[in-house]
């Protein structure tokens, strides 16, 4: 039963297409860049190097015991609809997402770790930053939030700026 609704998933989302056979395109192959300028990354992570973003969201249900403001800054041109149903992110193949969590919804800076966690993932690979910050400058509630980012994973880094749109019905995948 459980194979039949993520078959039932899949062919919803992707439009008839099993999930096996569609992924979601990576920025850097045809994917339209963020077209407002106000989300960007710059760095590499384990050799991986990151420098666009094609979509930013912040997701209103994250799952319980995570912290409460969660977005997401995606490589892939996604939608509201397709980050709301659980393992979205197995879609995005080789394609790169930063998961960033915050303890509030406020706008200050939020030291990493402590008050604020930064993931990197990418097919199997999934670090967490060991250090850095998110700096909240304005948060609209239930429209939008925005700042910039600093996360060092080892001996790599990335940084940027994001303006994540809210997306009321998004899921921590």
């Amino acid at each position: 039963m459980a194979n039949i609704r993520l078959t039932l998933a899949c062919v919803a989302l992707l439009g008839g297409a099993s999930c096996a056979e569609q992924q979601v395109q990576c920025g850097g192959q045809g994917a339209a860049p963020d077209a407002s300028g106000t989300n960007s990354v710059t760095g590499t992570v384990q050799g991986y190097g990151f420098s666009q973003v094609s979509s930013a969201f912040w997701i209103g249900k994250p799952s319980a015991g995570a912290d409460p403001v969660i977005f997401f800054l995606s490589e892939a041109p996604l939608q509201c609809t397709t980050i709301s149903v659980p393992d979205w992110d197995k879609k995005l193949g080789r394609c790169q997402l930063l998961e960033m969590g915050i303890s509030e919804a406020a706008a200050r800076m939020f030291p990493t770790p402590g008050d604020s966690n930064q993931a990197y993932l990418r097919l199997d690979l999934n670090p967490s930053a060991g250090s850095g910050t998110i700096n909240v400058a304005t948060i609209n509630p239930n429209k939008n939030i925005v700042g910039s980012f600093e996360g060092v994973y080892q001996t790599d880094k990335l940084r940027g700026t994001f303006d994540a749109t809210y997306c009321a019905t998004g899921v921590e995948p």
